[in-house]
């Protein structure tokens, strides 16, 4: 259902600028403070979910009442559970902050798998109450992941009022922002420019498409805030180092998004096949799928850069983007004292594109000639084109190689 995604994104603006100012933070004190602007979230979540609600039940179109008839009690569900999960988030941060990596995979993990578990087998089970099956799975994934983050809370009377001027400045930025970013959907809900059917489509093709930005490209920009927020001041010159690493992860990304570009083209017919069913790889399908292959390439740099500029701008810096809202270089904020600029990690070396746009062309013969009458050889030939890539970037970048290395020898002494 497009409830979750939309109940979850209109609350999230909210925790996400609590989020970004708690991060920053450092003191005892301040940390506490932080963590009382957190628990702001908390009613305002429960606000704007109950006001959606109503806005969902009373003023846009409803199925008709043969599709479902408890359509009601998924939309009052879904808004109880995003105030729960809202709940969670002191502890989330903490844990984040705290650098508690393995706490927040696990606790994703559990209520995901149990939610997508539960409403299976409830659905297996009693295939008519379909909206039932997914009340009882989002209700017990959201109680799961607020009970395994809950356990010493922090919590004092008084705020800082910088803290909150900055909270405020971010939760206006996030509010601008997710107009902007999630606009179709309010425009397809609310002036019915799809029917059900084919907004059904577009959730299909947009979640299967952002699986790479959900489970590759957020824990890497996650990290990115975090290392940010702790290296650099905010208004202050940014040192060699942490100009060094957004080269990097701006040449990181960028190669992980040029690849999904490169293959998407070719292999989307396949994937959606696969997914759904020649039904669904025969309508307008492949072409959104297409589409959003390219749009994981600008989520992949986009990530990275808003990581880096909203740990370094200061208030009034903020403020003006969100008025403007217009491209922001990393100069704007604070210029990296490098000889490199960090910008320059977005284009890829020459032995890296020419393997790209080889293994593009290589994989579009493949689809025309070979794909209609055996999958096996195109996924094969993508697979070869593939090696090629990754060897090309491996050549090329040395130094990536190394810190992957490093990163991973770590992980491996720290456990």
């Amino acid at each position: 259902m497009r409830l979750a995604l939309l109940y979850s994104t209109a609350t999230f603006v909210s925790v996400e600028a609590f989020r970004r100012a708690a991060l920053g933070v450092t003191e005892s004190s301040k940390w506490r403070q932080a963590i009382n602007l957190v628990w702001l979230s908390v009613p305002v979540s429960a606000a704007v979910s109950a006001a959606l609600a109503g806005l969902w039940l009373h003023a846009l179109s409803q199925p008709a009442p043969e599709v479902t008839s408890d359509y009601r009690l998924g939309v009052w569900v879904t808004a109880a559970m995003v105030a729960l999960e809202t709940a969670a988030q002191p502890l989330v941060i903490l844990a984040q902050a705290m650098l508690f990596v393995k706490l927040k995979v696990v606790a994703d993990m559990v209520s995901l798998c149990s939610r997508v578990a539960l409403k299976a087998w409830l659905i297996a089970l009693y295939p008519s109450h379909a909206i039932w099956a997914y009340c009882v799975g989002h209700a017990v994934s959201s109680a799961l992941l607020v009970v395994i983050y809950y356990g010493t809370l922090l919590w004092h009377p008084a705020l800082d009022r910088d803290q909150l001027a900055l909270t405020w400045s971010f939760f206006k930025q996030g509010l601008l922002k997710q107009l902007l970013t999630e606009g179709e959907r309010y425009l397809m809900t609310a002036f019915h420019l799809l029917d059900f059917s084919e907004q059904g489509l577009y959730d299909v093709v947009a979640n299967l498409g952002s699986l790479a930005a959900r489970f590759l490209f957020q824990p890497i920009e996650e990290n990115a805030y975090v290392y940010f927020s702790r290296t650099v001041e905010r208004g202050k010159p940014v040192s060699a180092a942490a100009g060094r690493v957004l080269h990097d992860l701006l040449r990181a990304m960028s190669l992980l998004g040029l690849v999904a570009v490169t293959f998407g083209w070719s292999y989307s017919h396949l994937l959606l096949r696969l997914y759904g069913g020649a039904l669904l790889a025969a309508g307008p399908a492949v072409s959104l799928l297409r589409a959003q292959c390219a749009y994981v390439l600008l989520l992949a740099v986009n990530g990275v850069l808003e990581c880096y500029t909203f740990a370094v701008m200061r208030q009034e810096q903020i403020n003006g983007y969100n008025r403007k809202m217009l491209p922001v270089r990393g100069r704007s904020a604070a210029e990296p004292a490098v000889s490199v600029p960090p910008l320059l990690g977005l284009r890829p070396p020459a032995a890296v594109a020419a393997a790209l746009v080889t293994a593009g062309l290589l994989a579009a013969g493949s689809e025309s000639r070979l794909y209609p009458s055996s999958a096996a050889a195109h996924v094969a030939v993508g697979a070869l084109c593939g090696a090629a890539v990754v060897a090309a970037a491996v050549y090329s970048e040395p130094r990536l190689l190394q810190a992957a290395r490093e990163r991973v020898g770590d992980k491996l002494k720290r456990s």
